[in-house]
């Protein structure tokens, strides 16, 4: 009995050991590198503008100028680029907001 718990023990220690050692590698994580990224923007952002009632977005889409006008109360306002998803008015006088625009 006391040989089959050396036996046992040994066998715990050297699996224990073995996936520690094989692990290692692994741990190491990266202290530099380089990413590289190749394409090109074929269409840049677009040219936002607001009044109190309309927002009037202006984009290229393939090269081709587009224009989209839609009320500001609009609860998502889509054109050909992207989403206006919200507009959050920071005053009462609704002069000054915030306007989310997710690019597709």
């Amino acid at each position: 009995m006391r040989f089959t718990m050396n036996v046992y023990k040994l066998a715990c220690v050297s699996a224990s050991l073995s996936v520690l050692l094989l692990a290692a590698p692994f741990a190491n994580s990266a202290s530099g590198g380089v990413i590289r990224f190749t394409g090109a923007i074929v269409d840049g952002g677009c040219i936002i503008n607001n009044s109190q009632r309309d927002v009037n977005i202006q984009c290229y889409d393939n090269g081709k100028k587009t224009n989209t006008v839609a009320s500001i109360n609009s609860s998502k306002i889509n054109f050909p680029s992207g989403q206006v998803t919200n507009v959050k008015w920071l005053n009462t006088e609704r002069t000054l907001g915030i306007m989310n625009v997710v690019y597709q």
